[in-house]
């Protein structure tokens, strides 16, 4: 399947060290994205390559099952604002 915008509400499983298995939201989970969790990557468009950071996981998503998430922003400093999933 090809990629597809998702919602911020949607819900992925997060597992920790100790095996707990929490579901969060999109939103919360790249609300605690640090700035090194972030890498940068160059994005083609018709404009010419820009820059963007990029986060990917291996997750499993409700209603999608497994999944590769890969969460963009253009500044790393404030994600919040220009964050796609």
């Amino acid at each position: 399947m090809l990629g597809r915008a998702l919602k911020s509400n949607r819900k992925l499983r997060q597992i920790d060290a100790d095996g707990n298995r929490t579901w969060l939201t999109l939103a919360d989970y790249a609300a605690q994205l640090k700035f090194d969790d972030w890498q940068e990557a160059v994005w083609p468009s018709q404009e010419g390559d820009r820059p963007l950071y990029v986060h990917a996981l291996k997750t499993w998503i409700r209603k999608l099952g497994p999944t590769l998430l890969l969460i963009t922003c253009h500044d790393r400093d404030n994600p919040g604002k220009s964050i796609r999933y």
